[in-house]
């Protein structure tokens, strides 16, 4: 397969309050990803076993439950998208947790780049570039 000619790629980075959004929108669904239908207390991330640990209660009847990253991406994914949250379709997925977050990745491969859709003014074409100035974020 030869390289493509773009490559994009884009990151979702899911802090704690964004994992316990994810699971607590939507209490009904969760049990398909082995979850109570009620809303978790905190998460523990567990990057070097690739899980979050979902926490119910405080104190001594605490209850723990481990979600693996997949089953964790396919729950974040439907979130996006009941969230409205742009995310693109039929492209490679990777879900990574990390130590403060877990981020869901995605990988576009351009086969081509395209031609600008707008045409460039004639008097920038032959001008030089004295300075690049990229805003602050």
């Amino acid at each position: 397969m030869p390289d493509p000619s773009i490559r994009e790629r884009r990151e979702l980075t899911f802090f704690e309050g964004g994992i316990l959004s994810a699971i607590t929108c939507s209490l009904r669904s969760v049990a398909a990803f082995g979850l109570p239908p009620v809303p978790p207390q905190w998460v523990r991330l567990l990057p070097a076993e690739g899980k979050v640990c979902v926490i119910y209660g405080s104190g001594p009847t605490a209850k723990s439950v481990m979600i693996d990253a997949k089953p964790l991406g396919a729950l974040l994914v439907s979130f996006c998208i009941r969230s409205k949250i742009p995310m693109p379709k039929d492209v490679p997925k990777e879900v990574r947790v990390e130590p403060q977050c877990v981020v869901l990745a995605f990988t576009i491969e351009h086969t081509y780049a395209p031609p600008p859709q707008v045409d460039e003014p004639a008097g920038i074409q032959h001008s030089q570039v004295r300075s690049w100035v990229w805003g602050a974020s």
